[in-house]
């Protein structure tokens, strides 16, 4: 199936819009609501399902699956089976797509009972949704990572120039110091070349700003306090419930939140899921990043272009990945639970050849002791 280009999705859209614009005052008001719902479910979408495949993509490929398996013919040899990369890459798509659905539940009624340019229509606005959402979350965390406002910053930083943030500020350095085997924030030629980008920071390193207290709480266990940085919690206070709700006490936050015109009752989330988790954590490495422009990057290019959809992924994987060990399994469960609380209260070593350190995913790293964490658990 070859898919329209985005310019002529995007006319035909236009056309489409205007051609079901009838003349009558009460039914252009309907017309607008259709819109303004799509552009809502494409805003939910983006924060509670996927923020790099787009509407139109995760839909795409949806129907391209559905050809595909019509046009097999059971007793023809069975296909060759996909190789792990490709098979993963699919999986994304299909949940992708399982997450729109889930956010839009009459998603399949209105393309089926639409066609060509109604449908083309349909995702543009859920794609204009869901850019509009990455938009205005990426400026407003931001913003209060300038103005101090999730996290307190000493000395201040620079307001006039981001690439001065990340490795060139003491506290965003210490934020985003790769939390991987070998790397020690207190050896000074650590932190020398990770700032002189040395060293090749791959797309599946985590970082000390993603932990409790803002750095490893366990030497033997990684894993305890991950994913519950204050900043994360803060971060997600600011796009889901507002600015406001980050310095009110908790036994007010509920109350507060009540009758709000938030970005959770607009999006009609009532608990926090892994997708919202990792869509904050990736907005936070941003914006605490001396990077100037969130983009998706090239997943193979490291320091030299950070890729921020390879990063989201590797979250993506890592916390709502299938077949997940019983260590992970466990984690992830409490840590929905810690979240719903707060929120919905009732590397390798060195080289002495090379001065480049290519440091090892901490997936990997967490790969490893989920293994020995398991195997010790069978034996009692």
């Amino acid at each position: 199936m070859v898919a329209h280009s985005r310019i002529s999705k995007r006319a035909a859209a236009n056309d489409s819009e205007n051609s079901l614009q009838p003349p009558a005052k009460k039914g252009r008001r309907k017309t607008m609501d259709f819109k303004d719902k799509l552009i809502n479910y494409g805003k939910a979408y983006n924060r509670n399902g996927n923020m790099w495949v787009t509407p139109e993509q995760a839909i795409e490929a949806k129907l391209l699956f559905l050809e595909q398996e019509g046009l097999e013919d059971p007793s023809s040899p069975s296909s060759p089976t996909l190789d792990k990369d490709a098979k993963a890459a699919q999986d994304y798509l299909r949940s992708a797509y399982s997450h729109l659905k889930s956010t839009y539940p009459s998603l399949v009624e209105d393309m089926t009972r639409n066609e060509g340019a109604e449908r083309d229509f349909m995702e543009t606005k859920l794609e204009e949704g869901a850019d509009r959402a990455r938009m205005a979350d990426t400026h407003a965390i931001r913003s209060a990572v300038l103005h101090n406002e999730i996290y307190s910053f000493e000395p201040l930083l620079c307001q006039i120039d981001k690439t001065q943030w990340g490795y060139h500020h003491v506290g965003t350095a210490h934020l985003l110091f790769p939390v991987v085997k070998d790397l020690s924030e207190a050896n000074e030629r650590d932190v020398h070349q990770i700032r002189a980008g040395m060293v090749q920071i791959g797309c599946g390193i985590f970082y000390n700003f993603m932990w409790e207290g803002y750095s490893p709480v366990d030497p033997k266990n990684h894993l305890k306090g991950a994913f519950r940085g204050q900043i994360l919690l803060n971060a997600y206070f600011i796009i889901f419930f507002g600015l406001s709700t980050v310095t009110c006490p908790q036994n007010q936050l509920d109350s507060l939140r009540r009758g709000r015109k938030c970005n959770a009752a607009r999006n009609g989330i009532k608990s926090v899921s892994m997708q919202a988790i990792v869509y904050v954590t990736t907005l936070v490495r941003f914006a605490l990043s001396s990077d100037t422009s969130l983009s998706p990057g090239n997943p193979h290019i490291g320091n030299h272009g950070f890729s921020y959809s390879g990063f989201y992924r590797s979250l993506v994987n890592f916390l709502d990945g299938p077949n997940p060990s019983r260590v992970r399994q466990k984690f992830r469960a409490e840590l929905l639970q810690w979240w719903n609380t707060k929120c919905f209260p009732k590397g390798t070593a060195y080289s002495d050849d090379d001065d480049t350190t290519v440091a090892a995913t901490t997936a990997d790293l967490f790969d490893e002791e989920e293994i020995e964490g398991e195997e010790e658990g069978s034996m009692e």
